[in-house]
């Protein structure tokens, strides 16, 4: 089984050291890991460099502004603050396409791992009828974050009644492993070669119109946010795409990932420049 890791890093010189130390404990290793270095001006690409494992770097030149922006050309007029991160995205997905791996993991640079197995526990389910439910397509890792609803789960839940988010308070226990989800962060998710290889799937946020009827608390929850729609994340345009062309999605609640959090600007802070994250600069929040 060939399995590869997806990376997309950004002025990371404060967190990337320790992320890294946690990537070469990963037993067993992926194949590859694939980074995409993107118009650093600290010393991420020499960290990047220096990571000892087979990897593959694809230097980008997104500018500041069009990250700050949304325009990835002069004169785009709809651009949101997640086009320039879509495209990154898209680009490691192409990359993985050439690779044709038998699992892609995309794992964000600020997101550590304590659950050295990830790969097991991320795939496990493709072969042991123990796991498998029917049909599993993509399975993700919880990562904690903070949003415009407050500290939560990177995860909104598709239930026979009702849809809500994964909160600290009412996340599932953790011996249940695999729990349908509706939206998935894309801090840790894990692709068969089935997904990758679907070229109808992309991570770029033109996602309103994906929006449906069936998706009314979402609007609800972007209105009470002043979260406009079109402003929706790569990666929740990336699932509601997914779902509709039949993927699933689901959590694996025994992966331990820590996430980095700090005041800088990031897409989802740039809505909300007056409303910082909680716990300050440099902050790992626990995953468990």
């Amino acid at each position: 089984m060939r399995t590869i890791v997806l990376i997309p890093v950004h002025q990371a010189t404060e967190f990337f050291n320790e992320t890294a130390k946690h990537l070469y404990k990963l037993d067993p290793q992926p194949d590859l890991y694939i980074f995409t270095e993107n118009n650093s001006t600290d010393r991420t690409l020499d960290l990047i460099q220096q990571f000892d494992r087979p990897k593959k770097v694809i230097r980008l030149q997104f500018p500041d502004e069009a990250a700050r922006s949304g325009c990835l050309r002069a004169g785009k007029p709809d651009g949101t603050v997640h086009d320039v991160i879509g495209a990154i995205r898209q680009t490691l997905l192409q990359a993985a396409r050439q690779v044709d791996p038998d699992f892609a993991i995309l794992l964000d640079s600020d997101v550590r791992v304590r659950s050295y197995d990830l790969i097991r526990r991320l795939t496990r389910w493709s072969d042991d009828p123990v796991y498998r439910r029917d049909q599993v397509d993509i399975v993700c890792g919880p990562i904690r974050r903070h949003s415009p609803w407050g500290t939560q789960f990177a995860a909104f839940r598709f239930g026979s009644t009702r849809e809500e988010f994964h909160t600290i308070e009412n996340r599932p226990p953790l011996t249940r492993i695999l729990d349908e989800v509706l939206l998935a962060g894309g801090g840790c998710m894990c692709l068969p070669r089935s997904v990758i290889q679907d070229k109808r799937l992309y991570f770029y946020p033109v996602i309103h119109p994906e929006l449906g009827e069936e998706n009314t608390i979402i609007r609800k929850q972007a209105t009470q946010a002043n979260f406009p729609i079109p402003n929706f994340s790569e990666d929740v345009a990336f699932s509601l795409h997914a779902r509709k062309l039949g993927y699933r999605f689901f959590l694996d609640w025994s992966v331990f990932l820590d996430h980095w959090v700090d005041d800088r600007t990031k897409p989802w802070t740039v809505t909300h420049p007056d409303d910082p994250p909680e716990t300050g600069v440099g902050t790992w929040l626990l995953g468990d």
